[in-house]
């Protein structure tokens, strides 16, 4: 079993300028950028933060169709955070609990662990995807390749070595 930090996905190395030939996976999948399907089981309540997730991770041109289960993760999290914070508001984050003995004591709502726990995920997500200052933080563009040419050449250079 692995243990320590995740791997970071080869197309985030380059954007960040730490993408080494020599440890690069050259059969890794590279899937083309593009909006994932909206899930048929996706509730009505978590279509508004699916669709601030898609506007939110398009232009930044890292978002594929293979995201499409964090996209869900992320949007179902994010709508039960903000469903259970409304429930918080109205009826606060503490409830008084009377034991049959008649003593009463303040106790806080199941809800409020409920809430902490729906916005550690939807955190999780967002830095999976990209979407917090942090994580945007160790970001950069990529400048522009020159031609076809010098991309495919590149490419093929980690191979060569090996030749």
């Amino acid at each position: 079993m692995k243990t320590g930090r995740a791997p970071l996905p080869t197309k985030l190395k380059a954007i960040r300028g730490t993408l080494r030939p020599g440890r690069r996976n050259v059969r890794e999948p590279a899937l083309p950028s593009g909006v994932p399907p909206l899930p048929r089981d996706l509730p009505d309540s978590a279509k508004p933060a699916w669709r601030w997730l898609v506007r939110s991770l398009t232009p930044m041109k890292v978002l594929t169709k293979a995201d499409g289960q964090i996209m869900l993760l992320a949007a179902c999290r994010l709508a039960d955070y903000v469903t259970l914070q409304k429930f918080i508001t109205e009826h606060g984050m503490t409830y008084t609990y009377t034991t049959a003995a008649g003593l009463s004591s303040p106790r806080q709502r199941p809800e409020v662990t409920a809430m902490n726990a729906a916005w550690r995920g939807a955190l999780e997500a967002l830095v999976q995807l990209g979407l917090t200052p942090s994580a945007r933080s160790r970001v950069s563009t990529v400048a522009p390749v020159a031609n076809a040419d010098d991309e495919l050449e590149q490419f093929l250079a980690p191979a060569r070595k090996g030749v």
